[in-house]
């Protein structure tokens, strides 16, 4: 069940709208978020999801490729929120691109703005690290409830073990 509380997203699963080519954009940052969010998984049904990645790579110009992403966002439950990922094609890693989120204005939707270059994928710079980290911490990270359930047992049986020593104790005095 998704929530939406404080601007992150509690859930498990994340829908994808995939614009374009970004194939290499896409295996880039569902391997960075699970790397620092593991325990997110990606569903084939917008509404089972609990938070809806858009990747809109700009191949012709931003403003049509972002209205078309756009468009399709839109034709998926508004209560659902959304993380909105523009990429801008440059050689450049320093390049400066306009801020587009100016351009989306749907409620409970983070856009972010990435550089990257057609046959490497995300470029290594300042922005892109800006922009990866502000998608990671809008998602909550996921309890290790197998973790928990390992200590939890663990204490307990050690516990035991030590109600049992002193019961033999007592029955030796």
């Amino acid at each position: 069940m998704m929530q939406y509380q404080n601007g992150m997203i509690e859930g498990k699963y994340y829908f994808i709208i995939e614009m374009g080519k970004s194939q290499i954009l896409r295996k880039e940052i569902l391997c960075h978020l699970q790397k620092n969010r593991p325990g997110w998984m990606e569903t084939h049904s917008v509404d089972v999801c609990d938070v809806i990645l858009v990747f809109c790579p700009i191949v012709s110009r931003a403003g049509t490729d972002i209205d078309a992403a756009l468009n399709e966002l839109n034709t998926c439950p508004a209560s659902k929120p959304a993380i909105f990922m523009v990429f801008h094609p440059t050689f450049d890693a320093e390049k400066i691109v306009l801020d587009s989120s100016r351009y989306i204005i749907r409620r409970n939707t983070l856009t972010v703005d990435c550089l990257f270059h057609e046959d490497k994928g995300l470029l290594k710079c300042k922005k892109n690290d800006e922009a990866l980290t502000r998608v990671v911490h809008r998602f909550k990270p996921q309890e290790q409830k197998k973790f928990r359930r390992i200590i939890i047992i663990t204490v307990f049986t050690v516990s035991f073990i030590c109600v049992i020593y002193g019961l033999s104790q007592l029955r030796r005095n």
